[in-house]
């Protein structure tokens, strides 16, 4: 009998093991599939029905948008996120920085406020309102940031573009509100653009159109710097070519754009290094973007997005780890979706009722210790000074596409973006009459 029950106790064993065995195997089979043979979504970023960027997700992968306003002239939002887990902050030490973790529940609340001069954007306010509960501890912070920008365009042959910045930090221990924006005085600064007319009798004729940068000193008293130097050709290609100035000397840096009917092309000369102190050496770089003709059907007669999506950015660069660099996006249809592809990611396009929401996903590459992960580890690592400026890509890259000058000297960045962003300072010179946006 004792033999008998060995056996049968054995048989379970074997049993047991073999299932047990195909269990954790198609667990880990499953796992696999789902981590590194399912497209991931990364993150979103929103467009208006003009092609200009209104927002980009910051701790939450794609959340939706509450429009309160939705018009040809007016556009405002407000979107609320949230996220629980491990946070990461930064900490001064002897040798650098290190690092302090903890868990907490985060509330972010934004506000967008939007208005147009037909497809341009003329004024933006950005406004977020973060509040992190320590779940360790009594301590909750409260994180408080509003830019603002607004294009002014009264005097003939000028824009004028003033940028405002508003940030606190505040402890919130002992309650929930936050103090009024009124109390916390502004960072200011100005881009002018201003064109030159050389000869009225001859509208062939090159224009000069010079680029300032307007900020306050230490005692409020503005300091005017020329950033810039274009050239305006009715006729001849580049349409705009601008090379740049730093404290009044040329630096060799200069941007060029051309204005096609079906394409828009930017190209970029940026000084790298000086060899021997007399030779220099130049990055350089080419972005095209090309007309689309995307209809969002049924939402609303004018809703149609007419702009320029990014199509490629070829560079040729003097790092000693990199020379030649391309991003190519290629567009497709599947079924009735829309997808842009560059190689590594792909974008699908979902069209909404106030332009598109572009949602970004990408494939895994496989790794032992991602596969395997330590279970104390947080799934997601969130800086939350980040609205402070330490960690300031996400929260703050809404502004970064409205930043004119920055745009003008280094239009690489705009290769972040899939429609082509319109830039006042430059376009104002062939927009010879404000009004006729009106009523379209």
């Amino acid at each position: 009998i004792k033999i008998i029950i060995i056996k049968i106790a054995l048989g379970l064993l074997i049993i047991t093991i073999a299932v047990t065995g195909t269990v954790t195997a198609s667990n880990l089979q499953i796992k696999y599939i789902d981590k590194y043979e399912t497209p991931q979504l990364s993150e979103c970023t929103y467009y208006d029905y003009y092609g200009n960027i209104i927002y980009e997700d910051i701790i939450e992968q794609c959340p939706e948008l509450n429009i309160i306003t939705n018009t040809r002239n007016n556009f405002s939002f407000t979107v609320e996120e949230n996220f629980t887990g491990r946070l990461t902050e930064p900490l001064a030490v002897e040798n650098g920085i290190g690092y302090i973790y903890y868990d907490a529940d985060v509330k972010v609340d934004v506000q967008v406020e939007i208005t147009y001069i037909g497809p341009y954007v003329e004024s933006l306010t950005y406004t977020v309102y973060e509040i992190i509960d320590n779940i360790d501890s009594d301590l909750k912070t409260g994180l408080m940031l509003r830019e603002a920008m607004v294009t002014n365009y009264d005097i003939d042959n000028q824009v004028t573009i003033t940028y405002s910045t508003q940030e606190n930090e505040i402890d919130m221990t002992s309650g929930d509100s936050f103090p009024s924006f009124d109390t916390i005085e502004p960072v200011i600064k100005k881009y002018i653009s201003t064109l030159t007319i050389e000869d009225e009798s001859n509208p062939n004729d090159t224009e000069t159109i010079k680029f300032n940068e307007v900020s306050l000193d230490g005692e409020g008293l503005e300091v005017v710097n020329t950033f810039g130097l274009g050239k305006y050709e009715k006729i001849n290609d580049p349409l705009i070519s601008i090379d740049f100035y730093e404290d009044d000397i040329a630096t060799g840096n200069s941007t060029d754009f051309y204005f096609e009917n079906d394409e828009t092309t930017i190209r970029n000369r940026e000084e790298r290094r000086q060899v021997a102190g007399v030779e220099r050496q130049y990055d350089l770089r080419t972005l095209t973007f090309k007309q689309s003709h995307i209809e969002l059907y049924g939402v609303s007669e004018y809703l149609i997005i007419d702009s320029f999506m990014f199509s490629s950015l070829k560079a040729d660069l003097n790092y000693w780890f990199a020379h030649d660099y391309s991003i190519e996006h290629t567009m497709s249809r599947i079924n009735d979706d829309l997808f842009i592809y560059d190689g590594d990611y792909y974008s699908k396009l979902v069209f909404t009722d106030y332009g598109v929401r572009v949602e970004e996903y990408y494939l895994n590459q496989f790794s032992w210790d991602d596969m395997f992960p330590d279970e104390t580890d947080s799934e997601y690592i969130y800086y939350s000074l980040s609205i402070l400026g330490f960690n300031d890509h996400r929260i703050n890259g809404l502004l970064e596409a409205y930043d004119y000058k920055k745009n003008l000297m280094t239009p690489g960045y705009l290769s972040n973006y899939h429609f082509y962003q319109h830039n006042f300072l430059i376009e104002h010179v062939f927009i010879d009459n404000y009004d006729k946006f009106d009523g379209k």
